[in-house]
């Protein structure tokens, strides 16, 4: 949803995908010009906690937003803002909203997106992405684990191989069965976990473009529908190179 004044709104799962992005080495947040998140509730909520990375938005004396020191609009791929629960570009007196149309006015290289729902929502389907840090390291940010990308929310994820044998993340995301589209086979161990136990569906094919996924969609798809239906909370679909 769009304004036409360079402000849009962005449910939980797009800010989700665009936290967890990662090129071939790194994760997409180590990248300078790629995201700045800020956060419009007051100092005392955003110390208490706030999403990963974000950075407190900082207002003068008559309380009126201000550009950060630093943040560089011209350059910056994501503006990302949030408050306490937004959830339309119409709601008055909207931190947000008031927030993101100050961003875009000095000079944001793209429309600001506003998180639907605010942190509220956001905290609520996200939780392990809260935190009270406030400054990271380039280093931090170089070897932050991203998570997989969300395909349908809270169900269906794709990821790499490493990441669907994160103990850490299987436990944040609940992820109850898995779409193994590697050669490698042993990639979990059945009897050590049970909880993999007729829940692992292997695609024996090569890391490549030219590999021919295509005859294992049906299979697939009946693997994903069945665990579904067995209320499995969500399934992680991931790959060797995560292509």
């Amino acid at each position: 949803m769009a304004d036409g004044e360079g402000v849009v709104l962005w449910n939980s799962t797009d800010i989700f995908n665009i936290l967890n992005q990662t090129d071939i080495r790194y994760p997409r947040l180590c990248d300078p010009n790629y995201l700045l998140l800020l956060d419009t509730r007051n100092r005392k909520d955003y110390n208490e906690s706030h999403i990963l990375t974000a950075k407190y938005a900082p207002r003068n004396e008559a309380g009126s937003f201000l550009v950060p020191y630093e943040a560089e609009l011209q350059t910056k791929r994501h503006c990302i803002v949030y408050d306490s629960r937004t959830n339309s570009l119409n709601e008055k007196g909207s931190p947000a909203v008031t927030c993101a149309r100050m961003l875009w006015d000095n000079g944001s290289r793209n429309p600001v997106i506003i998180i639907k729902g605010g942190y509220e929502l956001f905290s609520a389907l996200y939780p392990f992405l809260r935190t009270q840090k406030i400054i990271y390291t380039q280093l931090e940010l170089d070897s932050c684990e991203p998570y997989p990308v969300e395909i349908i929310p809270g169900l269906l994820y794709s990821g790499t191989l490493e990441q669907g044998k994160n103990p850490a993340i299987n436990k944040a995301l609940k992820c109850k069965a898995h779409v193994n589209v590697s050669c490698r086979q042993d990639v979990f161990c059945k009897d050590e976990n049970p909880l993999f136990q007729n829940k692992i569906f292997n695609i024996p094919v090569e890391d490549s473009s030219d590999a021919d996924v295509h005859s294992y969609f049906k299979n697939v798809v009946e693997f994903i529908g069945e665990k579904m239906s067995d209320m499995i909370c969500s399934k992680t679909l991931y790959t060797t190179d995560g292509w």
